[in-house]
């Protein structure tokens, strides 16, 4: 009988030494990792075509607004035949 309490008690302070060093382990906060991804070649080849596009846009936007304006100017040449209902 007295080795079975004195096993149970050997097993009970083993376990509560291993949850103390393990508790002690896991208080230390974690170490951040940086972790740099080169990819500026990346980066720089998509900001080129974003600005060719804009420029495109842009080019585009302006061919519009001018043929818009020159849609909305009378011409001075053209005559506009009206038809009487009546006459």
């Amino acid at each position: 009988m007295n080795q079975k309490i004195a096993f149970y008690l050997l097993s009970i302070i083993a376990i509560f030494f291993i949850g103390y060093n393990y508790s002690q382990f896991n208080i230390e906060p974690a170490k951040p990792e940086i972790i740099t991804i080169n990819n500026n070649d990346e980066v720089e080849k998509h900001k080129s075509s974003i600005l060719s596009l804009q420029l495109q846009l842009e080019e585009l936007n302006n061919q519009l607004i001018l043929r818009l304006t020159n849609s909305n100017q009378p011409h001075k040449n053209s005559t506009f035949l009206q038809q009487d209902s009546g006459s």
